[in-house]
């Protein structure tokens, strides 16, 4: 088979990963997700009504992913691009999944009157790897 060939196809088969769906519960959930690929992951049934604010967990502090407040919904600058919230299904979905939204993350769930609701933690994985750059030298 010719190389360049082989190449193609190769590049074909990564560019179409799967998506990856994951309930989230009260207690600490594991999420995983192909790396290139989607993760939904559906927190509430229906978040209308309600406040949230998604945070992404690191050793030095946190990060807010997104919050919901009178049914807007704001994501923060570095995921814009990638990243979408469901309100009518109570879903966080990330797209083009890269290595480092691996983490831990937390959503608080709030009452249209401010009272806290629940909590939802999940972690989520991200599985797979780069492509090589050796792959592309004919």
């Amino acid at each position: 088979m010719d190389p360049a060939i082989l190449v193609l196809v190769m590049l074909a088969g990564v560019s179409h990963a799967a998506e990856t769906k994951c309930n989230a519960s009260p207690n600490m959930s594991l999420c995983s997700a192909n790396l290139g690929g989607s993760v939904s992951i559906q927190v509430m049934n229906n978040a209308s009504g309600h406040r949230l604010w998604c945070k992404r967990q690191f050793p030095t502090g946190s990060i807010t992913v997104f919050n919901l407040k009178k049914e807007r919904v704001t994501i923060h600058d570095s995921l814009k691009n990638r990243t979408e919230f469901f309100i009518n299904n109570g879903t966080l979905k990330i797209t083009h999944v890269e290595r480092n939204d691996s983490g831990v993350y937390n959503v608080e769930i709030f009452q249209h009157n401010g009272v806290l609701l629940r909590n939802v933690n999940f972690e989520l994985v991200v599985q797979g790897k780069c492509l090589s750059s050796s792959l592309f030298m004919l």
